[in-house]
């Protein structure tokens, strides 16, 4: 019908105040329409677009819908919640792998936080004299490693496991909401395991509106990364070779600091 000229400039408006909604999952992506040349898509985001066509319904008598006529309305959008990352693991000692994985999370645009969740169980190392890494000594390298990441957060273990802490946080309605999205990061080499199986119908039962998605990545650094080869070059002694495992922004002074942390000559002191 008759279109009001003003009315389609504040549709407009309002309609750049809506977020870019290009990622949508949903099976229907968009309505595109094309008016007075201008090509215009709605995706995804209906609720607030549906109450701001609502605006101009009954508009025939008086056409003048000025902007300070709908700042002062209440417009409810639909939520679009966070998306965290969350990382599970032994982590005896964390290395330059693992924290890559962190930052590699943290740096994505769409992710809002990464919790790193630190198993609570003591590792030794193989080979005499035996070593033993620590959950607080794993959280002492955790939180030099990301002292410039505001959005990492380590915390150690308060379930059963790292990954049932996992479970638990994403039922857990203080920690996520309705709309919000638990990303579970894990590397390639254990695509085949099933530890995230049940995350998504667990979050349906126990807090819903809470979305579920993996994510999988290489394994960054390659071969000699594992924390038993690493426990076993702190046995060693091997200093050099074992700062050599670290993440790379580390200065000399740090990497010093994490060997003093884990070696032999320190670990009965700082227990």
């Amino acid at each position: 019908g008759d279109t009001n000229p003003q009315s389609m400039e504040v549709l407009q408006q309002q309609l750049n105040k809506i977020k870019d909604m290009s990622k949508i999952t949903t099976p229907v992506e968009g309505i595109v329409f094309d008016y007075d040349g201008h090509m215009y898509k709605l995706t995804g985001n209906f609720a607030p677009i549906n109450q701001i066509l609502g605006l101009f319904k009954y508009a025939k008598g008086n056409p003048t819908v000025t902007n300070e006529s709908l700042n002062n309305s209440t417009v409810i959008t639909e939520v679009e919640g966070k998306r965290v990352a969350l990382l599970p693991g032994g982590f005896k000692p964390p290395h330059a792998g693992h924290y890559g994985l962190a930052k590699n999370l943290s740096s994505d645009p769409d992710i809002s936080e990464v919790i790193v969740i630190i198993g609570d169980k003591d590792r030794e190392s193989e080979i005499e004299p035996k070593i033993t890494i620590t959950p607080e000594q794993s959280k002492t390298l955790w939180d030099l490693y990301t002292r410039n990441d505001d959005n990492i957060k380590v915390r150690i273990q308060s379930g059963k496991t790292p990954v049932a802490d996992v479970y638990d946080l994403i039922a857990n309605p203080s920690e996520f909401s309705e709309g919000d999205t638990a990303v579970l990061g894990k590397s390639d080499k254990d695509v085949g395991d099933k530890r995230y199986a049940t995350a998504q119908s667990y979050a349906e039962r126990h807090n819903p509106g809470v979305n579920v998605e993996e994510m999988v990545f290489p394994v960054i650094g390659g071969k000699g990364m594992g924390g038993t080869q690493l426990r076993n070059l702190i046995a060693a002694g091997e200093q050099e070779k074992f700062i050599s495992k670290l993440p790379k922004h580390l200065n000399d002074k740090e990497g010093e600091t994490v060997w003093n942390i884990v070696s032999p000559t320190s670990n009965e002191s700082f227990n």
